[in-house]
């Protein structure tokens, strides 16, 4: 495919002079058209992945490590007896957690974090009683995503 441009200059020696300019631009679009196609299948696959935990009935959730902030979907804050629209922070995450059960959680989060077992993880643990909340028991199941500036969070439960 090429790509024509024209432009007139001004009058020399009293004739039009007109500057053209050809490119070939195949390769581009070549890359724009894989670069959609890619984006329409990773969407498509993320709405399969959604699907999916929604059947299975999962709540899902990421941790950042820098600012300590947990990013929950609505049925994890349901499991955890929280308003759907919740944010809470690490902390408030342990607090949930039964205190017989607590710091063993943390040590695994924390180990996944520092990269053992590849940063996976998997454990059952209870809930903390609070207010109307009655003791659940919850199966968690997640991988630490470590990049070039150090672990990235992120769990299925």
């Amino acid at each position: 495919m090429m790509s024509l441009n024209a432009r007139q200059l001004d009058q020399v020696n009293g004739g039009q002079l007109i500057l053209l300019d050809i490119e070939d631009i195949t390769d581009k679009r070549k890359i724009e058209e894989g670069l959609a196609e890619t984006e329409l299948l990773l969407q498509e696959s993320k709405d399969r992945l959604q699907l999916a935990i929604d059947a299975a009935g999962l709540g899902t959730w990421d941790y950042n490590i820098l600012t300590g902030e947990l990013i929950s979907d609505s049925r994890f804050n349901e499991m955890f007896g929280l308003p759907p629209a919740s944010h809470i922070d690490y902390s408030h995450f342990l607090a949930l957690i039964h205190p017989d059960d607590r710091d063993r959680i943390d040590d695994i989060l924390q180990r996944a974090l520092n990269g053992a077992n590849n940063g996976e993880y998997e454990r059952e643990f209870r809930t903390a009683e609070t207010g109307d909340e009655k003791t659940k028991w919850i199966r968690f199941k997640g991988k630490a995503y470590f990049n070039s500036f150090g672990p990235m969070y992120s769990a299925l439960i």
